[in-house]
C-alpha cells in the first residue's frame, strides 16, 4: 500500500487536501479505511469502501495530524 497527497504540509487552515492509496497483492477490487490521528487518538474518517481517494478538510490546525489508510 502507498499513500500519497495532493499537497504538502504546511497548508492554510480550510484547504482541502485528498489523499490517493494504491493497494497491490491479493485480490480486487479492494477496499479502504481512512484514518486520522490528532496527535492523541486514532478516528476513523470513513470506514471500509472502494474508493481508493479520500478528501479532508482540517478544522484546525495541528501539525500532530496524520492521515493513514488501511
Amino acid at each position: 500500500m502507498t499513500l500519497s497527497a495532493d499537497r504538502t504540509a504546511p497548508q492554510v487552515r480550510g484547504t482541502s487536501i485528498t489523499f490517493t492509496a494504491v493497494a497491490s497483492g491479493g485480490k480486487a477490487p479492494y477496499q479502504y479505511r481512512w484514518w486520522k490521528h490528532d496527535g492523541a487518538r486514532w478516528q476513523v474518517l470513513r470506514d471500509w469502501s472502494t474508493s481508493r481517494t479520500f478528501t479532508w478538510t482540517p478544522p484546525t490546525a495541528n501539525a500532530a495530524y496524520r492521515i493513514n489508510v488501511w
